[in-house]
């Protein structure tokens, strides 16, 4: 008959999961987005379209998915924001790196909005 000690499973110690969110000051390889962000400047119904600022932030977990995107401040107060959001929500970035290893990170990005640019329907973005 074999020991006791051989009929249990074995276990493997893991590694706890890093849970903080780090700032993009504190790690050592930022996020990069994997494909160019081209935010869609919206319909304005007929009205002029002006120019503005979106701040974003931007929630990128340790696989480079993004988790969460909100707006902190949008300038004017155009539908902006919506547009910067919908480019940012669907994006995959590699992570951002702390001491050698994939970590989770926030980061403001400013993705700005120019009218000129909206004739190709297209916006710059400014990281």
């Amino acid at each position: 008959m074999a020991p006791a000690e051989s009929l249990l499973p074995t276990a493997e110690l893991l590694v706890p999961a890093d849970a903080a969110w780090y700032e993009v000051k504190d790690l050592d390889v930022l996020p990069r987005a994997l494909t160019p962000l081209r935010p869609t400047y919206p319909s304005m119904d007929g009205k002029a379209q002006s120019g503005g600022t979106v701040i974003l932030l931007v929630l990128i977990d340790e696989t480079g998915q993004v988790r969460e995107v909100s707006a902190v401040k949008a300038d004017p107060e155009a539908d902006l924001g919506p547009a910067a959001i919908a480019t940012f929500a669907d994006a995959r970035f590699s992570p951002g790196q702390r001491d050698g290893r994939a970590v989770r990170s926030r980061m403001l990005v400013r993705v700005t909005f120019e009218p000129a640019a909206a004739q190709g329907d297209d916006a710059s973005n400014r990281q």
